[in-house]
C-alpha cells in the first residue's frame, strides 16, 4: 500500500494537470511520450515527462510504464515515442525518437522503486554540464540543500489540460523527507512558493540539482504531498521521486542493451554500405559493359562501311582505267556505231 501521506502523480486523461506557476522551458533538457496515429499521422497529448540522462536514455516514473492501481489510463510502451528535448509538441519541425526497450525497476513498493529506463532509436542532444548524482553526491546535496529545478510538460491548473511546451519550478533538496521509512533512495524537494506546484501529468518529470556549475539529475518526480491541484490546499509541501544514485543497475542494463544494438546497427549499417557499394559496382560495370559493346558495334559498322566505300572506289577505278574502242557498224542503208572495251556489231551489221 502507498503511505496515504504520498499520492503518484497519474498521467491519467481526466487528472491530467501540472507544474503551475512555472516558467517555460523550451530547448530545455525535459521530454514527454506521444502516441502516433497510424492513420493520420497526428500526435497525441503529451504523457509522462522524462529526462535524458545519454544522448539515447530516457529516465522517467516506473508508474508511467507498469502502473500499480486502475487509475493509470494510459501505460508508456514501444508503440509511443519521445520527443526532441524542451520541444513544442505542435511544432512543424518536431523530432521524435522510437522506443527500443524499457528497463523498469523490479521492486515491488512503488515510492522507493519509482523509476523506469527508456532506450530510444537516435541520439538527442545533452547538455554538456549533465552530470548523473552518486550516491555521493546526493548526501552532498542533500546536506546543502543545494537549489534544483523541476520539469515537465502537464498543463497549468487552470487550463486542465497538458500542455504543448515543457515547463519548470524552482525549489531545493530536502535534506529529510517527512516519512522516514523511504530512506536514502527517496529524494524530496521542497517548492519555495506557495503558487508553485506539481499535480498529474508531470510523473516522470526530471529533477536537477545546480552545483559547482553541474546539472545533477537526480530522479524522476513520482509523488507529492497533497493531490489535486487546487490552490489552498498546497502551502509549502514536499514532492519528490526515486533517486536514480540508488539504482546504478538499472543504467548498467541499460547501456549493455545500447551497447548490442549499437553493434547490431552499426553490423545493419555495414551490411547495407557493402549491398549499396555491390549494386554500384554491379551497375557500373554493366555500364562498362554496355558502352564497350556499343563502341566495339560502332568500330565494326565503322570497319564495314570503310571496307565498302574502299571496294567501291576500287571497282570505280578501275572502270575507269579499262580502255574503250568504238567501231562503225553498217547494214545495207543503216550506220551504227558501238563503243566498248571490245565492241562488237550487232548480228546482220558488218564492221566498216
Amino acid at each position: 500500500m502507498i503511505p496515504s501521506l504520498v499520492l503518484a502523480l497519474l498521467a491519467s486523461g481526466s487528472t491530467a494537470s501540472a507544474i503551475e506557476g512555472g516558467k517555460i522551458a523550451s530547448g530545455e533538457n525535459v521530454v514527454t511520450f506521444v502516441l502516433r496515429d497510424a492513420q493520420t499521422g497526428e500526435l497525441s497529448l503529451p504523457t509522462c515527462s522524462g529526462g535524458l540522462i545519454a544522448p539515447r536514455i530516457v529516465v522517467t516514473a516506473k508508474h508511467c510504464v507498469v502502473g500499480y492501481n486502475s487509475s493509470i489510463t494510459w501505460l508508456i510502451n514501444e508503440k509511443w515515442e519521445v520527443t526532441y528535448p524542451g520541444a513544442d509538441i505542435q511544432s512543424a519541425e518536431l523530432k521524435t525518437a522510437k522506443i527500443l526497450a524499457i528497463f523498469a525497476n523490479p521492486g515491488e513498493f512503488t515510492t522507493t522503486d519509482d523509476l523506469a529506463l527508456v532506450v530510444i532509436d537516435r541520439e538527442f542532444p545533452v547538455s554538456e554540464n549533465l552530470r548523473v548524482a552518486t550516491s555521493d553526491d546526493m548526501v552532498r546535496l542533500r546536506s546543502a540543500q543545494a537549489p534544483s529545478v523541476t520539469y515537465g510538460y502537464g498543463s497549468t491548473a487552470t487550463s486542465n489540460l497538458q500542455t504543448f511546451i515543457p515547463y519548470k519550478i524552482e525549489n531545493k533538496l530536502v535534506q529529510d523527507f517527512p516519512d522516514r521509512r523511504f530512506g536514502l533512495e527517496v529524494f524530496a524537494i521542497q517548492y519555495l512558493k506557495e503558487d508553485s506546484y506539481i499535480c498529474g501529468g508531470d510523473s516522470g518529470g526530471p529533477n536537477y540539482i545546480l552545483s559547482d556549475s553541474f546539472m545533477y539529475f537526480i530522479g524522476p518526480t513520482g509523488f507529492a504531498t497533497r493531490p489535486g491541484c487546487a490552490k489552498g490546499l498546497v502551502g509549502n509541501f514536499h514532492s519528490g521521486g526515486t533517486a536514480i544514485a540508488y539504482k546504478t543497475n538499472l543504467i548498467k542494463d541499460a547501456e549493455s542493451y545500447l551497447v548490442k544494438v549499437k553493434i547490431e546497427e552499426a553490423k545493419q549499417e555495414a551490411d547495407a554500405k557493402a549491398a549499396a557499394d555491390k549494386a554500384a559496382a554491379d551497375k557500373a560495370a554493366a555500364n562498362k559493359a554496355a558502352a564497350d559493346k556499343a563502341a566495339a558495334d560502332k568500330a565494326a559498322a565503322d570497319k564495314a562501311a570503310a571496307d565498302k566505300a574502299a571496294a567501291d572506289k576500287a571497282a570505280a577505278d578501275k572502270a575507269t582505267s579499262v580502255k574503250k574502242t568504238t567501231i562503225t557498224c553498217v547494214k545495207g542503208k543503216l550506220i551504227k556505231k558501238v563503243t566498248a572495251v571490245k565492241p562488237k556489231c550487232p548480228a546482220g551489221y558488218k564492221k566498216k
